[in-house]
């Protein structure tokens, strides 16, 4: 089982590459052949499947180089040059579209608004991804309450998982939090644990000690 709380940055790219790069990329290339009197379909095809197709290769290079990608890399820091291939793809695909005259005179400015959404959306779309990556006990947590520790282990093959996370709050917010995540109190007053199968039956429970909540959840 690996850290389920590791930050990778290829978490954050691979949606930026299909959403963001890709799209962007092939409205360029669309753009550029529509002022040709070319088929602006076929230069939004062509121009977003050589992003993802830059994706796809830069993500078997990772593989090829540390097996189980992005898990086994040394640093995160390393991964976003596997990334390269993406937006380097894309880019060649527009030039490739850009060649030949002209029939429509105008220029720039539809280029710029692809360039300014891409640049709007990029942190949108990462902020988005970094939310829902979140565990759900860390989402729900009361504001107010301080995280002492949080760990997770995950198994990506068999959905196997341990969660525990250990937070200073007061009764009345754990009780608030316990209602969030569904966790039913127990006949112990300080203590509240469920069992859930939702397509794969896990468990949750917490325990409340001298103002610290103390929330675990796994596998059945």
């Amino acid at each position: 089982m690996r850290d389920a709380l590791a930050f990778h940055f290829w978490t954050y790219l691979v949606p930026l590459g299909a959403f963001v790069v890709g799209p962007a990329f092939g409205l360029l290339a669309a753009l550029e052949q529509r002022a040709r009197g070319r088929s602006a379909a076929l230069g939004l095809a062509l121009g977003c499947g050589a992003s993802w197709m830059g994706g796809i290769v830069g993500s078997m290079a990772g593989a090829l180089t540390f097996g189980d990608f992005p898990y086994a890399c040394p640093s995160p820091w390393l991964e976003p040059l596997f990334f390269v291939p993406c937006p380097v793809a894309g880019a060649l695909a527009w030039r490739a579209f850009a060649r030949g005259p002209r029939v429509s005179s105008r220029r720039g400015r539809p280029r710029v608004w692809v360039a300014i959404a891409a640049a709007v959306l990029s942190p949108v779309l990462v902020l988005s991804v970094w939310d829902g990556r979140r565990w759900p006990a860390r989402r729900h947590l009361p504001e107010g309450a301080v995280v002492l520790e949080e760990e997770a282990l995950l198994d990506d093959f068999l959905g196997d998982f341990s969660y525990r996370l250990r937070a200073r709050m007061d009764r009345a917010q754990l009780e608030a939090w316990m209602r969030a995540l569904d966790v039913a109190p127990t006949d112990d007053p300080n203590r509240w644990g469920t069992t859930f199968a939702d397509g794969g039956s896990h468990w949750a429970g917490a325990r409340w000690e001298d103002g610290v909540a103390t929330f675990e959840s796994g596998s059945l």
